[in-house]
């Protein structure tokens, strides 16, 4: 299952802060020089693979399953879910492949090199150009679908605002961008929003004041560094509020 635990005692997801956690715990590894695995487990739905007569046998030969189904051995089954062993993997933290490969041989699982995929994020990974890639290729691949010049200067501004800017936001909440993935990404909009998205074109106004505000006489293409740490303070008065 993509998206939740089967059992939780909150009506909170606790997806946001799991990954920060699992995150703050490699880097700690790193700097300590500890050594550590990462063991992921894919869960999916089973409903082809669940024995209903048997459950329900197994239901009615304990009865806590009919008070609490939640509880028990059991409650994967009760939920439909299942380990997809082909998906699950192991990655080490300061650990040599040649032992990660000796791990992987015993328990059965595919060894992944840090960072793994985890929520849509890379989990493990160092925040520098190649870390960014996947949003600018992505970036990339939208605009070969649009042609600028079939589209009015107003319609390339909303599609600035929002779909490029909207495209790198899920990793601006979690990590801060480096300055030249920063300058590579306005880049790219400020060519297109001028009509030349390969071709560096001449920007009729200077982009610092195309990112003002409208108050200020600007069209309110935020810069992505601004945009950057807005939501990482976001952080700091969640934690703030929540103590």
């Amino acid at each position: 299952m993509k998206d939740f635990r089967p059992i939780s005692l909150t009506a909170l997801s606790y997806k946001e802060d799991k990954f920060l956690i699992e995150n703050e715990a490699v880097e700690d590894y790193r700097a300590k020089k500890n050594k550590g695995c990462i063991l992921k487990l894919d869960l999916e739905k089973a409903f082809d693979c669940v024995d209903w007569g048997f459950l329900e046998k197994a239901k009615g030969s304990y009865n806590c399953f009919k008070r609490y189904p939640s509880m028990g051995p059991l409650s994967p089954f009760l939920f439909l879910l299942e380990v997809s062993w082909k998906k699950s993997a192991l990655s080490g933290v300061n650990i040599s492949e040649d032992i990660l490969l000796q791990i992987v041989d015993r328990i059965g699982y595919k060894a992944e090199n840090l960072p793994i995929a985890y929520i849509g994020l890379p989990l493990g990974g160092y925040p520098r150009r190649q870390f960014w890639q996947p949003v600018i290729d992505l970036i990339h691949k939208k605009l070969n679908r649009w042609k600028p010049v079939n589209i009015s200067r107003g319609g390339r501004k909303i599609l600035c605002k929002a779909i490029l800017a909207s495209f790198p936001t899920y990793y601006l909440s979690w990590f801060s961008i480096p300055q030249n993935v920063a300058i590579s990404l306005e880049k790219i909009t400020r060519n297109f929003f001028w009509e030349g998205y390969f071709d560096s074109k001449l920007n009729l106004v200077k982009w610092n004041l195309v990112s003002l505000p409208l108050k200020g006489g600007g069209l309110g293409l935020e810069g992505l560094k601004t945009h950057n740490f807005a939501l990482l303070v976001k952080w700091g008065g969640r934690f703030v509020m929540e103590d």
